[in-house]
């Protein structure tokens, strides 16, 4: 009779236990379990994700958010967050690339009055050169780029003929089809004295000892208006003379 009872609170506790389930484990806020999958992550606790076998330190990055750097990663560093590059500042022109620059200063023949000079600066397609002249006569006078920088007998063209590196014979003006290299037109001088020309001289440049460079040569202003006919634009003598020298 007893072994009777007995065996029927065994069964009866079996039962109990089999309806009740598994037991549920509390979580304990200070050691937060590791879950796989971080969408399934209990609300208030943070995610953690399992990164399986050797990785990189892109990888790592990337799997926790972080982005991958341009040169990629060097063994122990780390690009999580906001990535660095190592390759320094930004590219910056040298003096070296920058544009050549020259001057030439404007001396006369005696007993013209006049003052000036001219700046020269490569730009793109040629040399660009800004004639400025002071105290001068009023009217159009012509203006050239000679073959010598010799301005030591202005009135006797030491300073050569006009500069045509191509061997051009024909003078003109630069708008006409055939000119000299050294041809730029005139310079218009105002009732105050002062007159400006800017021009660009395409093909030319600022180089040593190179066949189109102007270094070396002469800017020379003669005494009338270059009307772009004859040897010379009919513009007659030289009053003033400036050697082209580098900046």
């Amino acid at each position: 009779m007893k072994a009777t009872k007995l065996s029927l609170l065994l069964v009866l506790s079996g039962a109990v236990t089999a309806c009740a389930g598994p037991s549920k484990q509390r979580s304990d806020p200070a050691n937060p379990p590791i879950i796989d999958d971080p969408e399934v992550a209990p609300i208030g606790e943070p995610r953690t994700t399992r990164i399986e076998g050797p990785t990189t330190g892109d990888e790592q990055a990337v799997a926790l958010g972080g982005t991958q750097s341009p040169e990629g990663v060097r063994a122990g560093e780390s690009t999580v967050g906001p990535t660095t590059s190592s390759l320094g500042p930004p590219y910056t022109a040298s003096s070296s690339s920058e544009a050549r620059k020259a001057e030439a200063e404007l001396k006369t023949v005696e007993g013209v009055s006049l003052d000036g000079e001219a700046t020269l600066r490569e730009v793109g397609n040629g040399v660009q050169i800004t004639l400025k002249v002071e105290d001068a006569k009023p009217g159009k006078r012509g203006v050239h780029i000679h073959e010598r920088g010799d301005c030591s007998n202005i009135a006797g063209k030491s300073m050569g003929e006009h500069f045509s590196p191509d061997k051009q014979t024909s003078h003109g003006l630069p708008t006409q089809r055939e000119h000299h290299f050294g041809d730029l037109g005139n310079i218009s001088v105002a009732g105050t004295g002062k007159g400006q020309l800017d021009i660009i001289v395409p093909g030319a440049n600022l180089l040593q000892s190179d066949t189109r460079s102007l270094l070396g040569k002469a800017v020379v202003i003669h005494e009338r208006e270059d009307v772009g006919a004859g040897p010379t634009g009919e513009s007659g003598s030289p009053i003033a003379c400036a050697i082209i020298i580098a900046d």
